[in-house]
C-alpha cells in the first residue's frame, strides 16, 4: 500500500465502529494497493502444502477516463523501500486493475448506442462542409473503390463527420453501404476511413469492434478477475489484523466502499462467501498462548510457532501444558523461494506475509480444536493484547480432553467457527469488528473523557492526583497536547456517576469537563464534540478558567508548564503493538 492513514481521519480510543470504518475507508479510497499476495493451502499426506503467489499491481491507464489519482505517504514508501520493494517493477510490470463494478459498467456501455450531443448545423461554413462531405461519400459509393479516407480536419469538423456518416443520406442501395473507423490520414494526422460493405458486413464489423473493446476493458480490469475467482471458489479466507486488507481489497478491486459500516459488512460477506478469519484475533482468544508470545504481530507470531519446525521454548512449554501439537506446513513443489535460511528476510513482502498468515492459521486451527470453550474476558475489549490473569486457568485445563495432541488428520474448522468474521480492532474497547452478525457492544462504564486540563500537565501529575481518589488502577491516555485525556479504570464496580464525582473532586474539574462514556457519546452524536485533525476533540470548553480558578492552580502547581508535547510523546500503557505501517496486501485461501 502507498499509505494507510489520512491525517484528518485518525482513530481515537473511544471511536465507535462506524467512525473506525470511516477512517479505514478514507485511507483505502485515497491510497493505492501496490502488491497482493495469495497463498493456497491444501491438505495432502498428513500436512499442509502451500502454493504462494506474489503480484505487483499498477493501475495502468489503458482506457479513456482511467488515469487514476492516489496519495503516497512518505513513511510508507520508505518502509517499502527498506523491505526491498521494487518500484520499477511496480510501475513497468505491475498488473493493471480496476474495480469489478467499473469494469461491468464499461462492458454494459458497449451494448448501448453512444449518446452524443447533436451538433447544430446552421453556420454557412458548416453547411458547406456537410454538403461537401455528402457529395464526396455519395460519389465514392457510385464508384468501385473499396476504401475512402476523408480529409484530415480539426476535432470539431471530425465530430461533424462522425455525426453525418451515421445518417442514411448517401444514396446507398443497401444502407448504410459502408462502415467507418479512425485511421491515419495522408499527412499523418487523425482521419476517418470508410470501407465499402453490405449490411451484414457492417453488422459483423460493429460486432468485432465491440468484442475488441470488451477485450481492452477486461485487460484493463486485470487483477480484479483474481478476486472474482477467489470469491467464486467459496473457500475460507484468512488475514492477519486484516481490517486494512479488507477495505483496500474491496475498494480497489470490487466496488466503491459504501458510506456506512452495515453496508460494508454485506459487501464483505458477498465477496468472501466462504467466511473470513483474522489470525490476530484468533491468537488473542488463546490467552495461555498469547501470554507467552513476544508479540501477536505476524512475523514474531510465525517465528514463535515455527510451523513445520521446532517452536520457540515458550510455545513448547505451552504445548506441553495443554497436550497440543502443531501440524506440519511445507511449501509445495516448485514453490521453494522461502525455504532457505534467509526466508525471514522476505517478511512484509506480500507473498511471504500471505504464507506466514496461512501457516499461523493452520496452527491456530489445531490449537483451537483441542481447547474447551472459553468464557474468559479476552473479549472484554480493554484494547490490550495482555489477557486477564484468570483466563489462563480455563485454557490450561485440557488434560482430560480427547485427541489433545495432533493426530495427523486435517484440523477442522469447528474450533474456530464461532470466530468467523471477527476482525481485530486495534487500541479500542471494542472487542472485535463483526463482519457477520450483530456488532458487540463494549462495556464502557469504566471509561471517562477529561477535558480542560492545563497545558503542560504530565501524565505523572494526573496519576499522582488520581491515586488520591482511591479508585484503583487507572490508565491515562492524554490527547490534544495534553489538555484532554481518556481515563480507564482497571478495577470496576463503582457506578459511573460516583466515579465521575470522585474525578471532578480530585482534579478540580467541573462536571462538564469529566464525561462518562455515555455522556461523551451523546455529545458526539449531538455535535457538541467533534474530532480534531491531530487527536482529541473540539469541545465547548477545553481549558480551565484562566483567572486562577480551582483546578488550574492545582495542576499547574503540580508541574511547571513546559512546551506542549505532541501526541506521540504520550501513550496509554500498556499499548497494543501495531502492525508495520505499510504492510502489503495478503490473502490466504485454505
Amino acid at each position: 500500500m502507498t499509505g494507510l492513514h489520512v491525517v484528518d481521519k485518525r482513530e481515537e480510543y473511544l471511536d465507535d465502529i462506524q467512525e473506525r470504518y470511516e477512517a479505514l475507508a478514507e485511507g483505502a479510497q485515497k491510497f493505492l494497493v501496490s502488491q497482493f499476495g495469495v497463498s493456497f493451502f491444501c491438505w495432502a499426506g498428513g500436512k499442509y502444502e502451500a502454493q504462494t503467489f506474489n503480484f505487483y499491481l499498477f493501475p495502468l491507464p489503458m482506457l479513456p477516463g482511467q488515469d487514476k489519482r492516489f496519495l503516497c505517504q512518505a513513511g510508507s514508501l520508505e518502509f517499502l523501500a527498506g523491505q526491498g520493494f521494487d518500484f520499477n517493477k511496480f510501475v513497468y510490470e505491475g498488473i493493471p486493475f480496476m474495480r469489478a463494478a467499473d469494469r461491468d459498467r464499461r462492458l454494459a456501455g458497449l451494448s448501448r448506442e453512444p449518446c452524443r450531443s447533436e451538433i447544430s448545423i446552421h453556420k454557412t461554413e458548416d453547411v458547406e462542409f456537410v454538403a461537401s462531405l455528402v457529395q464526396q461519400v455519395s460519389s465514392w459509393l457510385e464508384g468501385a473503390e473499396r476504401e475512402l479516407v476523408l480529409e484530415e480536419v480539426n476535432g470539431y469538423q471530425r465530430a461533424i463527420q462522425y455525426q453525418q456518416l451515421e445518417k442514411a443520406q448517401f444514396g446507398a442501395a443497401e444502407p448504410p453501404g459502408f462502415y467507418f473507423e479512425a485511421a491515419e490520414g495522408l499527412q499523418g494526422r487523425r482521419a476517418i476511413r470508410l470501407t465499402r460493405a453490405f449490411a451484414a458486413e457492417v453488422e459483423a464489423f460493429h460486432q468485432r469492434k465491440k468484442e475488441a473493446e470488451a477485450e481492452r476493458v477486461h485487460a484493463a480490469a486485470g487483477f480484479c478477475a483474481v478476486l472474482e475467482k477467489l470469491r467464486d471458489s467459496s473457500k475460507p479466507a484468512v488475514g492477519h489484523n486484516c481490517a486494512f486488507d479488507l477495505t483496500f481489497t474491496l475498494e480497489h478491486l470490487a466496488q466503491p466502499l459504501p458510506p456506512d459500516w452495515s453496508a460494508f459488512k454485506r459487501l464483505t460477506q458477498a465477496w468472501f462467501p466462504g467466511g473470513i478469519w483474522d489470525t490476530k484475533y484468533l491468537t488473542k482468544q488463546l490467552p495461555g498462548l498469547s501470554m507467552v508470545l513476544p508479540s501477536t504481530s505476524l512475523q514474531p507470531l510465525y517465528q514463535a510457532l515455527n510451523p513445520g519446525g521446532t517452536p520457540q521454548p515458550e510455545v513448547r512449554d505451552y504445548l506441553s501444558t495443554t497436550g497440543g501439537q502443531l501440524p506440519a506446513v511445507v511449501h509445495a513443489a516448485a514453490f521453494t523461494r522461502y525455504t532457505g535460511p534467509d526466508a525471514d528476510t522476505h517478511a512484509h513482502e506480500a507473498e511471504y506475509d500471505a504464507f506466514m498468515t496461512g501457516a499461523v492459521f493452520a496452527c491456530l486451527l489445531q490449537l483451537h480444536s483441542t481447547q474447551p470453550a472459553d468464557t474468559s474476558s479476552s473479549e472484554e475489549g480493554t484494547g490490550s493484547d495482555i489477557p486477564e490473569a484468570g483466563a489462563l486457568s480455563v485454557r490450561g485445563l485440557v488434560s482430560d480432553i480427547e485427541h489433545a495432541s495432533f493426530s495427523g488428520e486435517q484440523p477442522q474448522f469447528s474450533g474456530v467457527q464461532e470466530f468467523m468474521g471477527r476482525v481485530n480492532v486495534m487500541f479500542s474497547p471494542i472487542p472485535y469488528a463483526a463482519i457477520y452478525g450483530e456488532d458487540p457492544v463494549p462495556d464502557l462504564d469504566h471509561v471517562f473523557y477529561l477535558s480542560g486540563i492545563a497545558p503542560g500537565t504530565r501524565q505523572s501529575d494526573l496519576n499522582r492526583l488520581l491515586d488520591s481518589a482511591c479508585l484503583g488502577r487507572i490508565r491515562i491516555n492524554q490527547k490534544s497536547r495534553g489538555t484532554q485525556a481518556i481515563a480507564e479504570l482497571q478495577d470496576r464496580g463503582a457506578s459511573p456517576q460516583a466515579v465521575k464525582q470522585a474525578l471532578c473532586s480530585v482534579l478540580k474539574l467541573p462536571p462538564n469537563q469529566v464525561l462518562t462514556s455515555a455522556e461523551f457519546a451523546a455529545q458526539k452524536a449531538s455535535g457538541q464534540l467533534s474530532k480534531l485533525p491531530h487527536g482529541g476533540w473540539a469541545a465547548a470548553a477545553e481549558k480551565l478558567p484562566g483567572n486562577g480558578a480551582d483546578g488550574a492552580d492545582d495542576l499547574r502547581a503540580a508541574r511547571p508548564v513546559k512546551r506542549p508535547r505532541a501526541d506521540e510523546d504520550v501513550h496509554m500503557a500498556p499499548v497494543e503493538e501495531t502492525e508495520p505501517a505499510a504492510r502489503s496486501k495478503r490473502c490466504i485461501v485454505m
